[in-house]
C-alpha cells in the first residue's frame, strides 16, 4: 500500500494513483480467497484466488515482475477473467501476501 511517510512525493505517486490501485485491489480481493503454501523454508507464500462465475476448469497464474505484487497484474488478470479462467495472482517472497525478507523471484522457491 502506499504510505505518505514512503516519500511517494518524490516517486511521483499522486492520489489519483493511490485511488487506483486501492481499485485494482479490491477488485482483485473481492470474490477472491487468499491462498497459501509454506516453502522449504517455513515461509508462507500467499496469493489470491478468483475464481470465474462459470464453471470454468480454464485457469491462469499471474506472476508479477521484481518490486511489483499482484496489483501489477490486474489488467491483465481482469482481462483473462471475463474470458471465463479461473486467476491466480501470486505474491513472490516479500511482497503482498508472503512472507520473507527478500524478492528472490523463484530462485529460492526452486529448492
Amino acid at each position: 500500500m502506499f504510505n505518505k511517510a514512503d516519500g511517494n512525493k518524490k516517486a511521483g505517486v499522486t492520489e489519483e494513483s493511490k485511488e487506483e490501485f486501492e481499485e485494482k485491489m479490491n477488485w482483485i480481493k473481492n470474490g477472491s480467497s487468499e491462498v497459501f503454501i509454506q516453502s522449504h523454508d517455513n515461509l508462507r507464500l500467499g496469493a489470491y484466488f478468483k475464481k470465474s462465475d462459470e464453471n470454468s476448469h480454464k485457469f491462469v497464474i499471474l506472476c508479477h515482475g521484481f518490486g511489483g505484487n499482484a496489483v501489477k497484474m490486474h489488467d491483465i488478470g481482469q482481462f483473462y477473467y471475463k474470458k471465463g479462467y479461473n486467476v491466480i495472482f501470486i505474491n513472490q517472497r516479500a511482497r503482498g501476501l508472503s512472507e520473507g525478507r527478500y524478492c528472490t523471484m523463484g530462485a529460492l522457491e526452486g529448492k
